[in-house]
């Protein structure tokens, strides 16, 4: 499920995203897990019909070494920055949080380095457009000692 306060609008990092439509404060929740999702064993994605799989690979993060899932709310739609305005809440709830207040018109976004999605992609340019920007989202982001520090407990 998305806040209420959350819209899809057209993005500068990658086609669709999601945006503040009204101001979202520090730890308000913005997404949290609910029945829209669906669950694929990793070895059965290469079978499954183009358009599933194409689905599969945009949006499917790892859940365990043998499965991902898509979430096929809007929420699908949130991007990636490598100056991501949310994270994971750190105490085991699967939900995404604010990291800082998030102003009217903002972009909402993730780092898919820390959710570990680019399992599912070669690694990719990233376009955020952020000043400390990575340059290249890789599977691997997750080891590198500075998203560690940044991100601490929210891994």
């Amino acid at each position: 499920m998305i806040n209420k306060k959350v819209e899809v609008r057209d993005s500068e990092i990658n086609g669709k995203g999601l945006f503040a439509k009204e101001k979202i404060l520090k730890d308000e929740p913005i997404w949290w897990n609910t029945n829209d999702i669906k669950v694929y064993r990793i070895e059965n994605i290469s079978s499954l019909p183009k358009e599933q799989r194409d689905e599969v690979y945009k949006i499917a993060y790892r859940v365990n070494p043998t499965t991902v899932i898509c979430d096929t709310s809007i929420a699908k739609f949130m991007n990636h920055s490598c100056n991501a305005n949310c994270w994971g809440a750190n105490d085991g709830t699967p939900m995404d949080i604010a990291r800082r207040d998030i102003e009217i018109d903002t972009e909402i976004t993730t780092d898919y380095g820390v959710i570990q999605c680019v399992v599912w992609h070669t690694p990719f340019d990233c376009s955020c457009g952020d000043p400390n920007c990575r340059g290249t989202i890789t599977e691997n982001d997750i080891n590198l000692p500075e998203i560690k520090s940044k991100y601490k407990n929210r891994m």
